[in-house]
């Protein structure tokens, strides 16, 4: 088989089995087989498959199903908007939620691929196809789809919709409704994670060095939890 541009010469295929456990143990070497073998559709059922059963358990539970009530009318009330229809339409939202996932994950695959090949291709000279950056995000997805089922774990045994990844946790002196505290709420350990592996597998794509790239990344991510901080600030 011919390989793509931007792969290492001898690159092993790897099984799914192979590509699944190495992205949390042995990222860039899986990385440099996706790149070789851009193959995604297994991958991404998986984790699409996996991420909505867990959310369905999750709300259909009466512990999420009550942290989630909880979270609908705690922003209500932040908002000033009226709380007593909420857990009547709870039933409906619950199903609108797990019905989004298969929906708006390959919509959110495609256009942040397509977002990253337009930077590299267009802007940067890169030569990796776009079939080759969607495979290497819908690998990078295994990482915050484990994250993410470390996030509903934690909420279901707390009890309640409050992120426990956020750096928000490791400061509770602060006051809920400082600049500061919000920054650091917004700031997510989960979503740093799964940017660094990113990074990596398009640095392998693309022949760059990983710190480079998620420099870029957290930079950008940072910019955007200031602007969320600043936002529910005056919120």
């Amino acid at each position: 088989m011919t390989q793509p541009s931007g792969t290492v010469t001898g690159t092993p295929a790897l099984s799914f089995p192979q590509r699944v456990v190495g992205m949390l143990f042995s990222p860039r070497a899986t990385f440099e087989s996706v790149v070789a073998y851009p193959k995604w559709l297994d991958v991404f059922l998986l984790t699409t498959v996996v991420l909505t059963a867990a959310w369905a358990f999750f709300l259909w539970s009466p512990v999420g199903s009550q942290a989630f009530i909880d979270q609908m009318v705690s922003q209500a009330e932040r908002a000033g908007r009226p709380t007593d229809n909420l857990p009547q339409m709870f039933p409906i939202i619950r199903i609108a939620t797990v019905c989004a996932i298969p929906i708006i994950g390959p919509i959110f695959a495609a256009v942040i691929a397509g977002v990253l090949y337009g930077v590299f291709a267009a802007i940067l000279g890169g030569g990796g196809t776009y079939k080759q950056v969607f495979a290497v995000g819908v690998h990078a997805g295994v990482v915050s789809g484990v994250g993410q089922l470390v996030i509903l774990t934690l909420n279901y045994l707390r009890g309640t919709m409050t992120s426990a990844t956020t750096l928000g946790v490791f400061a509770p002196m602060l006051p809920e409704d400082s600049f500061v505290f919000k920054l650091l709420s917004a700031i997510d350990l989960v979503w740093l994670w799964y940017l660094v592996i990113l990074a990596m597998g398009l640095s392998v794509l693309y022949k760059r060095k990983t710190a480079a790239i998620a420099t870029s990344f957290l930079s950008l991510y940072f910019v955007i939890a200031v602007l969320i901080a600043f936002f529910k600030r005056g919120a």
